[in-house]
């Protein structure tokens, strides 16, 4: 179960959850395309990356398909690459124009008894709708990453 730990500004929040899985299989899941592809997005979405180039200043574009065909891309950069332990990137919308959010995502791994508790901090949505959906969306895509870890 993900669960909402405290949300510092209505623009931020951190979410964590507890896996199955020791902290390396759960770094993999969000480095190695392959793997990636296969969790990410909320239920009902496909993960698709483009490039995943996971160094520190390194870069990606990944997205999610939805239901209708339609393919929601973002891009962004690798900040801070810590294997097993910690990953930091910035994130934002990849479409023309004004992007409508821009994100800091930081991700840590710890070890426990029974696998891996992630934290994931997130600042930077622009207003408490997005902000919302965004919740709604990753607690569905970590319901795929621990269906993901156990298989």
């Amino acid at each position: 179960m993900t669960r909402a730990v405290k949300t510092p500004t209505s623009l931020s929040v951190n979410l964590v959850r507890e896996f199955s899985a020791t902290p390396e299989q759960v770094w993999r899941a969000w480095t190695d395309p392959v793997q990636f592809k296969k969790w990410y997005g909320p239920q009902g979405y496909a993960g698709v990356v483009d490039h995943m180039d996971v160094r520190t200043g390194g870069t990606f574009r990944f997205g999610m398909r939805g239901p209708d065909g339609q393919v929601i891309w973002s891009r962004g950069e690798y900040d801070e690459v810590s294997p097993f332990d910690r990953l930091v990137y910035r994130e934002h919308e990849d479409r023309e124009g004004d992007h409508e959010w821009h994100l800091t995502i930081t991700l840590t791994f710890e070890a426990t008894p029974k696998g891996t508790r992630m934290t994931m901090e997130q600042h930077g949505w622009p207003n408490k709708e997005w902000l919302a959906i965004a919740n709604g969306a990753w607690t569905g895509a970590f319901e795929k990453l621990a269906e993901h870890l156990e298989s």
